[in-house]
């Protein structure tokens, strides 16, 4: 037995050269043919390769910053919704619950009246709440409560 023959021909190969004067891209023009033990042939007529770029990040866009800053607005709002609705369901669920319960269940159930002022004064101190979740959360709410607070919003005498 011996071994089948394999040829290999390729042409003159190119260089592209990027800023600091490296490679970037290898072109082959000629192409390559090879013969394998089968008998088959592979034929490129032109065989590129780009090596990867390890250039120093470009600097972020003005739009791609805006889009940052509008993603991460819209991440605060949704966070400070999420924790408006959380409240809400948290201090109202119970009375609701109350409410639906207390007309169906009348000689089974018995709520003791601390236990639905408990649960009445609860919903109302959501209201309480949601001032105080936008303050915290909200530097344009907060803003704005501290003029009406600090009495900073005084119409203008024109005389």
């Amino acid at each position: 037995m011996h071994a089948p023959e394999q040829e290999e021909r390729s042409g003159t190969a190119d260089t592209d050269k990027n800023r600091e004067g490296r490679p970037s891209k290898l072109t082959v023009d000629k192409p390559v043919v090879s013969s394998s033990p089968r008998g088959s042939r592979i034929d490129l007529s032109r065989l590129q390769f780009e090596f990867p770029k390890f250039s120093s990040p470009k600097p972020p866009s003005a739009k791609s910053e805006a889009r940052k800053r509008a993603k991460a607005r819209e991440r605060k709002a949704a966070r400070t919704l999420a924790i408006i609705t959380g409240s809400f369901i948290c201090c109202w669920l119970p009375f609701f619950i109350v409410a639906l319960l207390r007309p169906f269940c009348t000689e089974r159930c018995y709520f003791s009246p601390l236990l639905v002022s408990i649960i009445g004064w609860l919903g109302y101190f959501n209201s309480l709440l949601n001032p105080i979740i936008y303050t915290v959360f909200n530097p344009d709410f907060r803003s704005a409560f501290r003029k009406i607070l600090f009495a900073k919003y005084r119409p203008h005498h024109h005389h």
